[in-house]
């Protein structure tokens, strides 16, 4: 992926920003009907009853728009930097594999607010799980989170848009 201009403006970036999902300030109904508004976010599962969503982000840009506010991929400036936007280098450092794919995940269900959003990145290939984080920012193993939470592992693969 090639970073262009617009990946480094940062004016567009914070605009393009969804405040109330990237704050986790809506509930499911609301999250999930602006997630369905936004270009590159592809929902892959959604249970009403469960309060559970699952996405796949296509690119930056969407990451950027919905992603935890905490997280370098879903950042305008990360890590302290200025001038550029730089998540767009954390984004394409987690998916510079052509393998790999990044999902969003909220849960309502969950007691507490940093479980309610997280991400992780999966490998197609091999089938695993590559890395994941919550809301925070903290790294967690997604394998132990989606057997503890009983979601079934297989939402997590083969959800490229046909």
């Amino acid at each position: 992926m090639q970073v262009t201009e617009k990946d480094t403006d940062l004016t567009y970036l914070r605009e393009i920003e969804v405040h109330p999902v990237k704050d986790q300030q809506m509930n499911y109904l609301d999250t999930l009907t602006e997630l369905k508004k936004v270009n590159g976010v592809h929902v892959v599962y959604e249970n009403e009853d469960e309060t559970r969503i699952i996405a796949l982000i296509d690119n930056y840009d969407a990451s950027v728009r919905i992603g935890s506010k905490n997280w370098c991929i879903s950042s305008v400036i990360y890590g302290g930097s200025l001038g550029n936007a730089n998540g767009i280098n954390y984004w394409n450092m987690y998916l510079r594999n052509p393998d790999h794919r990044q999902y969003f995940v909220w849960d309502f269900k969950q007691s507490s607010e940093e479980w309610v959003l997280v991400g992780t990145t999966t490998n197609e290939i091999e089938n695993n799980i590559y890395c994941a984080y919550n809301y925070p920012n903290r790294s967690f193993s997604m394998e132990n989170y989606i057997q503890e939470n009983n979601w079934d592992r297989s939402l997590f693969f083969d959800n490229d848009q046909k």
